[in-house]
């Protein structure tokens, strides 16, 4: 065991260390800090740094400087903690070592072999934005007649009165209430012929022609509207990254399935079946499916031209890198088809390998600081760990429920439907229509410029907490009346009342799970660790850097 922890402790220090142990760095050599007896020089936390930028997702802005070097000096604190703990003896950790030196090689090899250069600039990501958030407000008349159709946008166009014709000669539902207006809409909502005529007519005075599976439509714009954001630089900065992510995965992609028809891939139908009904959807779930299939990690789960890639390095590869996938493998097909862009990448890795790409010292330091991470974030789950082990008991789960019983009343809630508009002259309008007869989720759906004109101006249930002001408005009326318009803070409102709902005591089934989780929460904040007072205690950090 003794020569077991010894060769652990040297490959920590190998690994892990980035050769910043004493005496690692000439005596000139300007240095940043120093966590127990290793010395991070200014160069080295520079390199930290780029590779924070470099493993950020596209859009992400990287931390400032001064903030992630106090990040690493933490980082590095529980990567010693890792050693104390002996996590260098997780079984995980050599398929770790494998997947990361992997990630470095392709980092450094993909550029050389898919073209990143993007020629857009600010102009295409304001545009691409605009094309996202601009409104458009329409009017149309639908008939079924093609021919028509095209009478009826010369009459208009000679100057015929377009509400006249809408209502004598559309066979669109609500004509009469509406007149044929469209109301407010972002591009993709319509149809896809009308949505394309709509946003590529010009506002006012213009009339075109579409046909759809409801008949053929005579379109006419009649405004439009678009906001710049209020920090228009970051937002279109941040699009723009976007933007050029997107070109760039896009031609990664056409390569990698390139490269797929290039070899041939056997599998091992066992270690598939065996992995029949399982789902992943984080690096939790597959770290610790892969300890379950321990066992079984050593096992080919497929041949790339005759080299055999294991289990574990595969669930070791997903853990890695796709912390946000989820995959619901149901039969042998789907797992296959999860697996085989790893296939395709180790394909790719071993053309790294073959030009030296593995070898640099570059891909060497990026590996390193992969699992530097990874043995970070260990090292903090087994210092919190025992705050993780608490599930409360039926009885204490009852008491509490017992003892809080007034807290699982639920108050009496309302549902309301709300017209919202900035302007006077538009909220008189949609209240003309009402008073027609109109219904009101039509009139709010055409009117309405709150976020609930999506569901016809429905809000609710809700108790008064939620919105004081729209429940005294509303708690006054009868079911079906609505108030006249008035003006409030956000502008002008029209509110009626749908539903009433009386108050409602939660069983306790009903409220078991809040329960649980109360208590579960109240014991870790209980128990909780102050780690960072334990790695100060273990392992100083000494700022060196003025």
């Amino acid at each position: 065991m003794n020569r077991r922890r010894r060769a652990g402790s040297a490959w920590i220090a190998s690994v892990t260390g980035l050769a910043i142990g004493l005496g690692g760095c000439g005596a000139s050599e300007p240095q940043e800090f120093r966590v127990g007896d290793r010395i991070v020089t200014v160069a080295e936390a520079d390199r930290y740094h780029e590779d924070h930028r470099a493993r950020l997702p596209v859009g992400r802005d990287a931390l400032p400087r001064a903030e992630f070097i106090e990040q690493l000096a933490r980082r590095l604190q529980l990567v010693m903690a890792a050693e104390r703990q002996g996590l260098y003896l997780d079984p995980l950790l050599a398929a770790r070592e494998r997947s990361e030196a992997k990630y470095a090689a392709l980092r450094l090899y993909g550029p050389t072999v898919v073209d990143t250069t993007v020629l857009i600039g600010m102009a295409d990501a304001r545009e691409r934005f605009r094309r996202k958030n601009e409104e458009r407000r329409a009017r149309q008349i639908v008939v079924d007649d093609p021919e028509e159709a095209q009478l009826i946008k010369q009459e208009l166009e000679s100057g015929a009165e377009f509400r006249k014709l809408a209502l004598e000669r559309s066979n669109a539902k609500r004509v009469k209430h509406t007149h044929g207006d469209l109301g407010w809409s972002k591009r993709g909502r319509m149809v896809a012929p009308v949505d394309e005529l709509i946003f590529s007519l010009p506002v006012g005075g213009t009339f075109g022609t579409a046909q759809s599976e409801h008949g053929h439509h005579v379109i006419e714009v009649i405004e439009e509207r678009f906001e710049e954001p209020t920090n228009a630089d970051s937002v279109y900065r941040t699009l723009l990254a976007e933007m050029s992510g997107g070109i760039v995965r896009q031609r990664e992609a056409d390569f990698l399935t390139g490269i797929l028809g290039e070899v041939e891939i056997v599998w091992n139908e066992r270690i598939c079946d065996r992995l029949v009904e399982t789902t992943m959807s984080g690096t939790r779930e597959a770290e610790s499916m892969l300890r379950h299939l321990l066992p079984d990690s050593a096992e080919t789960l497929l041949s790339i031209d005759g080299k055999a890639l294991s289990l574990g390095a595969c669930l070791t590869e997903y853990a890695t890198y796709n912390p946000g996938r989820r995959a619901v493998m149901k039969t042998p097909e789907t797992v296959k088809h999860f697996f085989r862009g790893m296939a395709i990448e180790h394909t790719l890795y071993e053309k790294a390998l073959a030009q030296g790409y593995g070898d640099r010292e570059e891909a060497k330091s990026i590996a390193r600081m992969g699992i530097e991470i990874w043995l970070a974030e260990r090292a903090e789950q087994l210092l919190l760990a025992k705050t993780q082990s608490y599930s409360p008991s039926e009885v204490e789960i009852r008491r509490y429920f017992e003892e809080n019983r007034e807290e699982f009343q639920m108050s009496k809630r309302i549902v309301i439907g709300e017209i919202t508009a900035r302007h006077r002259l538009r909220i008189a309008e949609a209240d003309s229509l009402l008073g027609r007869g109109a219904p009101f989720k039509a009139v709010a759906a055409r009117y309405s410029e709150g976020y609930t004109s999506r569901s016809g101006g429905r809000l609710g249930p809700f108790e008064r907490p939620y919105r004081p002001d729209r429940w005294d408005q509303a708690d006054t009326l009868e079911i079906g009346q609505r108030t006249p318009p008035f003006q409030d803070e956000e502008g002008w409102a029209i509110v009626e009342l749908r539903k009433r709902v009386p108050p409602k005591e939660l069983s306790f089934e009903e409220a078991r799970r809040t329960i649980s989780h109360r208590l579960i929460k109240a014991k870790r904040e209980e128990r909780k660790v102050d780690v960072q007072a334990l790695l100060d205690e273990w392992f100083p950090v000494e700022w060196l850097s003025t």
